[in-house]
């Protein structure tokens, strides 16, 4: 690095961090450039505005000496307001919808999103929306005969006996009186009839004889059957989802029954199943599915609410709720709900409201509003219940019968305790914003640091591709002068040196090589194309390419190849070339155990290719960055041999590409074992292509 133009402290800094090139250098003095800036622009501030925020942590504090009370009046009324916000907008939506002559009891999102459930009540008294009220139906009797029947239906059917099964189904709903169990009965006819394509009695018969009867759980018999029919259908047609969409459009057209779950039930089962058919690629419209869903859930949310809240209704209805005009409110005792009566000529409209999601949404509001006011707390609390504190100012809601806003003053011992917490948050922030500026210059720092051994290691595989080539140029060089100035003893020796040439300019092909297939992985462009391949035949090519460089080594090669292994799915010369880098590897740092070792197994789904050596081994800290780029060990043996740090990345690279793994163990008594695992089908996309 030159030291003109570098300052001092950069030379400073090149000398503690061990910086030898120029290139390295330059990645310095780039890194140093990003860190002051980061300093001049992120640490100082941060600094500045910990020193403004600590110095302000030391004022005193406050006296109360100010007159709480207009303040106190005003945070009620902000209270009120949006109370009134509430119910105002609630009313102005009924009527609207009743000058429009639109149902108000429908929609209940539309008209509020605190309402519950809601009621119209012709003449004040009998239920006419959202939903009916159950039918009585005539108590169904058991009798022995039909429990017997249903008994052998049920054996039979778990034996798979479904045709024996069917009609045990069908004489139980003969051995009975009552028409819902005879429904029962045949349904479950009807459901294996159609498993088996029977056509005796279908669904539709069901569905015309006791479509209108419930079950004993509560659901329609035809709304089951329709759903059971449909999912039948669904599997072996596209009209199966068609029906069930149809199912439920119905339901969702329906007058559902208060304390029945049948409809919201069926629809839901059948919007599942459009739901998986829709995943498996069947033509369901998503929106409508979505929009339905919801109309379900909040259909669904009324019924439930709408029947659990009955009765305390009829008994609000029983006490009289006046016949002012314009809309009352009315609680119950021990209930959530809130309760809003309409007259709308002889019909009475009644709104269930969650009081206590009213009641939070105003406590939320209230302690917001507190918190811009360090001296006033508020509650939203019963009329009758005792006091929190010294009240400031307290006003009874209009629309919650029963319940008030109360404002107090904090005592002054918890306004010196809310300082004192407010004091340390501010200095907890200004700590996390010291120490998250303290933690960009750690990362900082190690970035530089990174920069720095990545400008090293490419700066040494220069220099290592540089000898590299200069070894077998140079041998080239020396042969092929020897034969322009027939330097030659014989015939013998003049073969030898032809030999020497051609060997080293397949070293140098193969260094060249490698060097061209990194910088195509680098970019991205390496493309790989899988052919049926004979692992024997791809294998003895590359110990045949190999050989010369592991005879001149004087190593023993030693082949495990079973007779009966399967055709596998590659990029023949790819996958040769991972061998060839392997083997070479061998010979490099396993030339002291004068053994290679190659062998192939199937396994399965896989392709297994092992190449041994009994050399130096690998440092357990190095063995999981061996296929890193540029990665050489620092271990002196390691050292002395020659290489570029990419043959090895090179080889994990394409295997990986095969959709592939390569592992690298310690062979048993010195040296390594790389196994590369080949799957035998061919991997898509990846970098790869297929053809047959």
């Amino acid at each position: 690095m030159s030291s003109r133009r570098s300052p001092r402290l950069i030379r400073f800094i090149a000398r503690l961090l061990k910086v030898r090139s120029e290139h390295e250098g330059r990645q310095l003095l780039r890194a140093t450039r990003l860190v002051g800036v980061f300093g001049l622009l992120i640490v100082a501030p941060v600094a500045l505005l910990a020193y403004f925020a600590l110095a302000s942590t030391s004022d005193g504090a406050t006296s109360i000496e100010a007159d709480l009370a207009p303040e106190g009046r005003g945070l009620v009324q902000q209270i009120l307001d949006e109370e009134r916000e509430i119910f105002g907008t609630f009313e102005t939506a009924v009527d609207r919808r009743l000058l429009r002559n639109q149902s108000p009891v429908n929609g209940l999102d539309e008209l509020s999103p605190h309402l519950i459930a809601a009621y119209q009540l012709q003449g004040g008294t009998s239920l006419v929306e959202p939903f009916d009220l159950p039918l009585s139906e005539d108590p169904a009797e058991l009798t022995p005969a039909f429990e017997r029947a249903m008994q052998r239906a049920i054996h039979a059917e778990q034996r798979g006996e479904l045709a024996e099964a069917a009609e045990r189904y069908a004489e139980a709903a003969q051995q009975t009186t009552s028409a819902r169990l005879s429904g029962e009965a045949r349904l479950h006819q009807a459901r294996l009839y159609g498993v088996l394509g029977v056509g005796a009695y279908t669904y539709a018969d069901v569905i015309g004889d006791y479509g209108a009867l419930r079950d004993s759980r509560g659901f329609r018999i035809g709304d089951v059957a329709r759903l059971n029919q449909a999912e039948l259908a669904a599997g072996r047609s596209p009209d199966g989802a068609l029906a069930l969409r149809e199912l439920v459009d119905m339901l969702m057209g329906s007058r559902w029954v208060l304390f029945e779950g049948g409809e919201p039930t069926v629809a839901r089962r059948a919007l599942s199943k459009l739901e998986t058919i829709r995943r498996t690629g069947g033509s369901i419209d998503p929106d409508w599915l979505s929009r339905t869903r919801r109309s379900l859930d909040r259909r669904d949310a009324q019924l439930y609410w709408s029947g659990y809240l009955f009765d305390e209704l009829a008994e609000l209805v029983d006490r009289g709720v006046g016949t002012e005009a314009g809309t009352t409110y009315r609680t119950h005792p021990n209930s959530p709900a809130l309760w809003a009566f309409r007259r709308s000529g002889q019909d009475l409209i009644v709104y269930a409201f969650d009081r206590d999601e009213i009641l939070q949404s105003l406590q939320r509001s209230a302690d917001r509003l507190s918190e811009l006011k360090a001296d006033l707390v508020s509650e939203i609390r019963l009329q009758d219940g005792s006091p929190m504190g010294p009240t400031v100012f307290r006003r009874a809601f209009d629309h919650l019968p029963g319940f008030e806003v109360q404002v107090s003053a904090a005592d002054p011992e918890g306004l010196t305790e809310a300082r004192r917490r407010r004091a340390a948050t501010r200095i907890a922030i200004v700590l996390l914003a010291i120490a998250t500026s303290v933690i960009g210059v750690g990362v900082t720092v190690r970035y530089v640091l990174n920069e720095l051994e990545s400008a090293r290691i490419k700066t040494d595989f220069a220099a290592n591709v540089s000898h590299e080539l200069r070894s077998p140029i140079t041998q080239i060089r020396l042969k092929g002068e020897a034969l322009q100035l027939d330097l030659i003893r014989d015939d013998d020796d003049r073969r030898a040196q032809y030999d020497a040439i051609v060997r080293e300019a397949e070293r140098l092909s193969r260094l060249v090589d490698n060097v061209l297939d990194f910088a195509a992985i680098e970019r991205g462009a390496k493309r790989y194309t899988m052919r049926p391949e004979d692992p024997v035949v791809l294998i003895h090519s590359a110990v045949e390419t190999s050989r010369a460089n592991i005879e001149g080594a004087g190593m023993t090669l030693e082949l495990d190849l079973p007779d009966d292994l399967p055709v596998v799915w590659i990029d023949r010369d790819a996958i040769g070339q991972v061998l060839i880098n392997l083997l070479s590897n061998a010979v490099k740092y396993g030339a002291s155990g004068k053994w290679i070792g190659v062998e192939a197994r199937h396994t399965g789904q896989a392709l297994e290719l092992r190449v041994r050596d009994r050399g130096i081994g690998i440092a357990p800290e190095d063995r999981n960055r061996i296929f890193d780029d540029f990665y050489r060990s620092a271990d002196p043996r390691v050292r002395r041999c020659k290489g570029t740090g990419i043959g090895l990345t090179i080889v994990r690279y394409i295997v990986e590409a095969h959709g592939g793994r390569i592992t690298a163990e310690p062979t048993p008594g010195g040296g390594t074992t790389f196994t590369v695992h080949l799957p035998l089908t061919a991997r898509d996309g990846g970098g790869a292509t297929s053809h047959g």
